[in-house]
């Protein structure tokens, strides 16, 4: 069963009693990922209640591992504790595809031949596995996925933390919304983040604190801006450059 069918048929859970492993082939690029509490139980191994449809509940611990796949990643359901989901998980990357003409017809049958040598490779695996406790080797891939995978969650966050400034206190800390969301978006484009619209994100920057106003910036005309916040200069230098690729007006 796929982990978006755990979160939303509460029958679902009670086929995982006696499973060892769950596999979904292919993650739903709709919706976010529900369920998270179920999952997080699940990993967790702590006891489940499940029951099957007209039966009465019962009582279990989970011992299924779940594995997915998928070409994206669906964004966990709300926003409390998903950093403690996030870090449960182990993500493997797969960065190279193969065309179609070059693809092995064969790959299975060959596969097969070679199942005893496969086989003895796994056990090793395993024996590796157990003298480190259990704690899986990530790839640097894997780990820079998961990074950004928190971030798209909540990007507004890791753009004030990767590329502002913040001090409500000096008067030299504001910067016109405009300058704001245009280094936003291209933060998010250049990390593969999901963007959110303009309004959202000004409403994040205001529920974050910062106050909005209108003042001039470097002979400007008064524009509506935020205080207490400014880019860092290495991103006002990306800025200035990219004036001429304007992808934002201020009339949103």
């Amino acid at each position: 069963m796929s982990l978006q069918q755990l979160g939303k048929n509460r029958f679902m859970s009670a086929e995982l009693l006696g499973s060892k492993l769950d596999l979904s082939s292919e993650m739903d690029e709709l919706g976010d990922l529900r369920g998270v509490a179920l999952i997080k139980s699940i990993t967790g191994g702590d006891m489940l209640t499940a029951e099957k449809k007209g039966k009465d509940p019962f009582h279990f611990y989970p011992k299924t591992k779940l594995v997915a796949a998928g070409n994206h990643m669906p964004l966990p359901e709300g926003s409390d504790g998903t950093d403690a989901f996030v870090d449960r998980l182990l993500f493997l990357i797969f960065e190279h595809s193969v065309p179609e003409h070059l693809r092995d017809k064969e790959l299975i049958s060959k596969l097969l031949r070679e199942k005893d040598f496969i086989a003895t490779w796994a056990i090793e695996g395993l024996r590796s596995l157990m003298r480190t406790k259990l704690v899986f080797t990530e790839s640097d891939a894997g780990i820079a996925f998961r990074k950004g995978y928190k971030s798209e969650k909540n990007s507004v966050a890791a753009f004030i933390e990767d590329c502002c400034d913040v001090d409500f206190g000096v008067e030299d800390y504001r910067e016109h919304r405009r300058n704001l969301v245009d280094a936003y978006k291209r933060y998010c484009q250049t990390n593969c983040i999901k963007i959110i619209n303009s309004t959202d994100f000004f409403n994040q920057l205001t529920n974050a604190g910062f106050k909005t106003h209108k003042f001039r910036m470097h002979g400007s005309s008064p524009l509506r801006g935020f205080l207490g916040i400014r880019l860092i200069p290495e991103v006002q230098e990306i800025h200035k450059k990219s004036l001429h690729e304007p992808i934002w007006n201020d009339d949103d």
